[in-house]
């Protein structure tokens, strides 16, 4: 059994080693795969966010416009924002000479308010994020195996075990070593045999004899059981109760309650904080369209089919709808924004469309905070005109050391 246990441990092993080589490598090809289309898309919503804001005056909000419009600086390997030949705005300016195979660069130059400027921009095909991510993954489940193998190993090869494993064999059993006893006869031992035989049949005999007599006693005597206090058991049904006929999810949008959302939420809250992976939240606003128009149907086919899972999203207010992302970061979660917003205005052309997002970013947050905090940047995003998505990005150092210094 043991060499048949390590021959199919040593398969797992193997299969394990291999499915975290290629988990690695197929993350990676993909990344690469889609890394110019991605980079193309990021670069114009950067433009287009540039082009809007250039008419500031005010340098300083200039500058923080700027930095929101730029979002993750760890997209970029080198970018600057120059206006009339003077650079104003600036990232990574150390590798504005940098060029690989896997940096797309791009340049964009206009004109506003008689003023000109050029954004340049080079970012990554391939994110070092992403490689350190995936990489991290894969590394940590080859640890995992190796750190049970190496337990597997010296179980196996404790002394201890091999002398469990073959209990014939005597502890301590030297091969050289001999031992000097008096060796019993045949004859002694066959007596000794007959005298514990005759001890244990005369034994057997008082206890049967001892078992019939209480039989007896039992069979004479009557014995009362309380059979009049055994009652079966009443189950109370409670009318006031509401089973809530409606069902898990709306006949309107096919999506779940709101009244669901929160337990769902901190569910998955919990689910994510023990596996120690990111979730986002997303709050989409339709103010000009009803739960009864037909456009919320096509709003909420397109939603199913890009999230996929339906007990993921729920209505939510009057006008809103709520998706949960699970193992998706904030810079995931704006770039999905981004395609569902374009998408969905593409035929909604007079209709306006809100995102408000917020991710949990290795934080230990509960479902109100986080649905909260998605809610605040659906309000900036209503309130400024030239940023329809707005996401909430919590800076996960800085709430670290807020909760070591409770």
């Amino acid at each position: 059994m043991k060499k048949t246990f390590c021959c199919i441990y040593s398969i797992f092993a193997v299969l394990v080693f291999v499915f975290s080589i290629s988990f690695f490598s197929y993350s990676i090809f993909t990344e690469y795969k889609t890394g110019y289309e991605r980079t193309r898309r990021r670069f114009e919503h950067l433009t287009n966010t540039t082009k809007t804001i250039s008419n500031e005056t005010n340098s300083n909000l200039l500058n923080s416009r700027l930095v929101k419009a730029v979002g993750n600086e760890n997209d970029f390997s080198y970018l600057s924002f120059e206006k009339n030949e003077k650079l104003i705005f600036s990232v990574n300016p150390e590798n504005s000479q940098s060029q690989s195979k896997l940096i797309k660069s791009f340049e964009e130059k206009f004109i506003s308010a008689d003023n000109q400027f050029i954004l340049k921009a080079n970012l990554y095909i391939i994110r070092p994020s992403v490689i350190y991510y995936y990489a991290r993954i894969s590394f940590l489940i080859v640890l995992f195996i190796t750190i049970v193998t190496l337990i597997l190993i010296l179980v196996i090869k404790n002394p201890k075990t091999e002398s469990v494993n073959n209990p014939d064999e005597k502890p301590n059993s030297d091969p050289l070593s001999f031992t000097t006893q008096e060796s019993e006869t045949s004859e002694e031992i066959i007596d000794e045999k007959k005298e514990n035989i005759d001890e244990i049949s005369e034994e057997q005999d008082d206890t049967d004899k001892t078992s019939s007599n209480l039989h007896e006693e039992e069979t004479n005597s009557k014995v009362n059981l309380p059979n009049e206090y055994v009652k079966p058991l009443e189950i109370l049904h409670d009318d006031s109760y509401d089973a809530n006929p409606a069902g898990l999810f709306s006949p309107l949008t096919g999506f779940g309650w709101e009244s669901y959302l929160l337990t769902r939420l901190n569910s998955e809250l919990n689910r994510a904080i023990a596996c120690e992976f990111d979730l986002s939240l997303f709050i989409f606003k339709f103010p000009d369209i009803s739960r009864t128009d037909d456009k919320i149907n096509t709003i909420c086919d397109y939603l199913l089919s890009h999230f996929q899972f339906k007990d993921l999203l729920f209505e939510y207010k009057e006008d809103c709808l709520v998706a949960i992302k699970i193992s998706t970061s904030i810079d995931e979660a704006i770039e999905i924004a981004d395609t569902i917003y374009k998408s969905i205005t593409d035929f909604m052309k007079e209709s306006r469309c809100y995102i408000g997002i917020s991710s949990r970013t290795i934080r230990m947050i509960n479902g109100e905070r986080l649905l909260n905090e998605a809610e605040n940047a659906l309000k900036i995003a209503q309130e400024d005109v030239s940023t329809p998505i707005v996401a909430f990005r919590a800076d996960a150092e800085k709430f670290r050391r807020f909760e070591e210094s409770k």
